[in-house]
């Protein structure tokens, strides 16, 4: 990943600078794989209720393991993931 910088033009992307995007570009599409992936373990999860030995609700659950703002992230994604057949 590249350090942050400023443009120093105004132009056409130099051959660094579309390869910065190249490689900022493919992180995010990591992050949305990932946020994916744990939006799905955590309907799982709550859907299943497999929470239910350590706690009583799936909020609990969320609260207990430090996953609320995951929990948040993740239900954003759910309806992008419905909306994409995944």
């Amino acid at each position: 990943m590249p350090d942050p910088y400023t443009a120093t033009t105004d132009g056409q992307l130099s051959n660094r600078e579309q390869a910065d995007l190249a490689t900022c570009e493919a992180a995010l599409d990591s992050l949305r794989v990932a946020f994916w992936a744990a939006g799905k373990a955590l309907q799982v999860i709550r859907d299943a209720r497999l929470y239910r030995d350590t706690h009583a609700t799936f909020e609990d659950y969320c609260g207990g393991t430090g996953t609320a703002l995951l929990r948040s992230t993740a239900a954003r994604g759910w309806g992008r993931g419905r909306a994409c057949g995944l």
